[in-house]
């Protein structure tokens, strides 16, 4: 289950039409890295380094940037209560 469908899911069990606002706002994101690749902070952590971040309400969109920088693969939706965000095991 990626992270995205264990947040909506968890939402969901409490509050379904949250969980569809939560989904959506995350969802918009990805669509800004698609037309903006290179925004958000840049990590520093050993285990995501070189990563970026955009924060999204209490969520940190993790994603890297892939063939020339042109592609963005996000590694993480990881929500900022869970403390630093690991990288997914293969």
């Amino acid at each position: 289950m990626s992270d995205l469908e264990a947040i909506i899911t968890y939402i969901a069990a409490d509050n379904p039409s949250a969980a569809v606002r939560v989904g959506e706002t995350i969802l918009t994101v990805g669509d800004r890295l698609a037309l903006l690749p290179r925004i958000g902070q840049v990590l520093r952590d050993a285990e995501l380094a070189g990563m970026r971040e955009v924060v999204c309400g209490n969520y940190r969109v993790i994603h890297e940037l892939l063939e020339n920088e042109t592609l963005v693969s996000i590694v993480r939706v990881w929500h900022g209560a869970r403390g630093e965000p690991v990288r997914p095991s293969a």
